[in-house]
């Protein structure tokens, strides 16, 4: 056995050259494999977000986007409310609307991992502005605490300003704990919780790593309320244009309102394009790369025939030669999944590795082995 790993480090240090475009090759291939597993999984995951955001919902559903206000905010706080009340009036209370911002957090134990942006030596955190029925509309629950209560969206508390952390903060913040002495925590959302955003062709998106405050605090913080998504259901197609004119009336002029289902179906063509096109390369250069190991692997056999015809006159069997074919190929390969296995970020993703390992060993060996096998023992004596 020992003078089969001699024999092992001799042969590849001779052929130092081939090997080394063999494990380039298969760190390629790991990591390609690696990518499209999580991009399947990333699939399946928007898939059910999308499905859970579709189903049981009356099935006309619209949305608008301001694009371009040029005075900012939209609106004061109490034009924000006269809108929302005329809005839900027309939908039967379904409408919410949400703005993305955020901000200061001066003193806190929360890594700089969740910081939006650095400016100054100050740190900001990204927040999503609610109003009433966002959270329940995408079902996002709290896993500790309470959420906003319906005075929450209603009227601005003098003493702290009520928030929610996405999951990822659940490790470094506490449910009753309060931020810079004035943001207190009420809870913290389940892991997963998101949502879809307004604009027709955009994506879900993860609440995760925001913190989360009721609309009407957006204008404690600005001026004023940014009203640049609203969403709202109704089977009443004349209700819509009913809107459109309330949208008008409060001078929000560039907007687009379209079907829910529309911008799903969208979503999903787009998702399955990319995926389709990232297995697709990945198949493609697979085979190739496979293809291209395997024809090493036959050639570095008839290469070495001389030296395998001495070792077997010598007493060695066609397994301690196999042994000697394969073992190259296993050492590549463990050493070219060390980059994507330390990218594993799950119990899933390294079974999957593991098993990729395997599969790719028996596919490129298995082809090598049979023409060793089958070569006959009075051909290797004439290469002696």
């Amino acid at each position: 056995m020992l003078m089969i790993f001699d024999d092992f480090f001799d042969s590849v240090w001779k052929r130092k050259g081939k090997y080394s475009l063999f494990l380039v090759q298969m760190i390629l291939i790991f990591l390609m494999v690696q990518y499209s597993f999580q991009l399947v999984t990333e699939y399946v995951a928007f898939n059910q977000k999308l499905n859970e955001i579709d189903s049981g919902k009356i099935p006309t559903y619209f949305a608008f986007q301001d694009q371009n206000s040029e005075e900012m905010p939209d609106c004061t706080l109490q034009e924000y409310k006269n809108f929302k009340r005329e809005i839900n009036q027309l939908c039967k209370n379904t409408a919410f609307s949400f703005g993305v911002s955020d901000i200061e957090l001066k003193e806190n134990n929360i890594p700089d991992a969740f910081t939006a942006f650095e400016d100054s030596g100050s740190h900001y955190y990204q927040v999503t502005y609610i109003s009433e029925n966002f959270l329940n509309y995408y079902q996002a629950a709290t896993a500790q605490g309470k959420s906003f209560s319906k005075k929450d969206y209603e009227r601005q508390s003098s003493q702290h300003i009520p928030v929610l952390l996405g999951s990822d903060y659940g490790k470094y913040v506490k449910v009753g704990e309060l931020l810079d002495g004035k943001y207190k925590v009420i809870g913290i959302l389940r892991e997963g919780a998101s949502y879809l955003d307004a604009q027709l062709n955009s994506n879900i998106v993860s609440l995760d790593r925001q913190i989360v405050i009721p609309m009407i605090y957006q204008a404690q913080e600005w001026g004023g309320c940014y009203v640049n998504h609203l969403t709202f259901s109704t089977h009443d197609s004349s209700a819509i244009k009913e809107i459109e004119i309330v949208i008008r009336k409060y001078g929000f002029q560039d907007y687009s309102i379209h079907s829910m289902k529309e911008q799903i179906s969208i979503l999903r063509a787009d998702f399955w394009t990319e995926l389709s096109f990232i297995v697709v390369l990945f198949l493609v250069l697979s085979m190739l790369c496979i293809f291209s190991m395997i024809s090493m692997l036959l050639h570095l056999i008839e290469e070495q025939k001389k030296e395998f015809g001495i070792h077997m006159l010598c007493g060695a069997s066609r397994s301690d030669i196999c042994i000697k074919i394969v073992l190259p190929v296993g050492v590549i390969l463990v050493l070219a999944s060390i980059p994507s296995v330390i990218r594993c970020e799950s119990v899933n993703q390294y079974l999957f590795q593991f098993a990729v390992i395997l599969f790719i060993t028996f596919t490129v060996t298995i082809v090598p082995l049979m023409y060793w096998l089958k070569k006959p023992i009075s051909e290797l004596k004439k290469e002696r």
